[in-house]
């Protein structure tokens, strides 16, 4: 008999480069470290500041969730929130809404009282929206009783936790029936607004109006500055970190790679704008222009353009009266946008 090979298959796993994929692949306890970041170890517990009644919080992916603890937040959802859906367009549909919370990259942060039920929830997702990365917050849902009480505004802090500590979100996103208006109001306090994207009222054929009734509502999330870096290394670690959300699919030239590694410690920027002289920046205007050139960044008016290619130069030491600092070679034109 005639001996043959077996010719295998084998796929190469694609290594994940979009920043939301990524976090959406972690698992529940390291996307809470890294991601939730709560800033307390006691985050996991809230006390009824009306009752002094303690409650357990829990970060679970819908994959992990329990047939129980799912019925129990789909059964929030209908006490609290069934009126508006049927008096919506989109209408009251269980198996439906059930299908949604089963959605793969939803992760719940559920509240439960000491006997284990659940009593609130929030569902959250890192995704994209018209093409903009945003933290959606999928539900929001309390009990009567906790209503009002402090939790809800805690809940929505976990999602602008989320969105600030994965870059390049800088968003929270909802949507909310017009009809609720008391979670309008809530949502309007805590300085949600009306998005670019909800829907306006428009002119239909044959004189109808379609007139939408839920809104799209968003919350820009102020992201903390990083603490000056003492010495150059650091900075170019703040930068490589930075810049390693941009666009996945663009190669850094190898030069500032070595620069944001730390392999090369000193250099100088150089930028060179509409009729005036070159001129070297402060390590504060560093990471905007590097971080526009590479990913293209447009601003209200300008963009800033690569005109020549990043290059090494010998190394230079600049008295700081401190350590050295490091910056970066690159040459920029200010150009108005077209």
């Amino acid at each position: 008999m005639k001996g043959f090979k077996l010719k295998q298959n084998v796929k190469r796993r694609r290594a994940v480069t979009n920043p939301i994929e990524r976090a959406n692949r972690k698992d529940d306890e390291t996307f809470t470290k890294e991601h939730l970041c709560p800033s307390s170890s006691t985050w996991a517990e809230w006390i009824n500041p009306k009752t002094q009644d303690k409650f357990s919080l829990s970060l679970t992916g819908s994959g992990k969730l329990s047939n129980e603890d799912l019925d129990a937040c789909f059964r929030l959802v209908e006490e609290t929130s069934r009126a508006d859906y049927e008096s919506s367009s989109v209408g009251w549909k269980p198996s439906k809404k059930i299908t949604e919370m089963k959605s793969p990259e939803l992760r719940y942060i559920l509240v439960k009282d000491i006997t284990g039920a659940v009593r609130g929830f929030t569902s959250l997702m890192p995704t994209y929206e018209e093409g903009e990365p945003v933290v959606y917050c999928y539900e929001i849902h309390l009990k009567p009783e906790l209503q009002g009480t402090g939790l809800g505004r805690t809940l929505m802090e976990f999602l602008e936790s989320v969105a600030i500590n994965t870059p390049p979100i800088e968003k929270v996103m909802l949507t909310c029936f017009l009809s609720n208006q008391k979670a309008f109001a809530f949502y309007k306090k805590l300085g949600f607004e009306k998005d670019e994207i909800s829907p306006e009222p428009r002119k239909l054929r044959f004189g109808k109006e379609f007139i939408p009734d839920y809104v799209i509502m968003s919350k820009i999330v102020k992201k903390q500055q990083p603490a000056p870096a003492k010495d150059g290394s650091s900075i170019g670690r703040v930068l490589a970190r930075e810049i390693e959300h941009i666009n996945p699919t663009r190669t850094i030239p190898e030069a500032i790679t070595k620069v944001l590694s730390g392999r090369q410690s000193t250099t100088t920027v150089v930028a060179e704008t509409d009729g005036d002289s070159a001129q070297t920046l402060s390590g504060g205007a560093i990471a905007g222009i590097v971080i526009g050139s590479i990913a293209g960044r447009i601003t209200r008016s300008r963009r800033l353009h690569t005109t020549t290619a990043l290059r090494d130069i010998p190394e230079k030491r600049m008295a700081t009266g401190h350590a050295p600092v490091i910056l970066i070679i690159i040459i920029v034109r200010a150009v108005h946008r077209s």
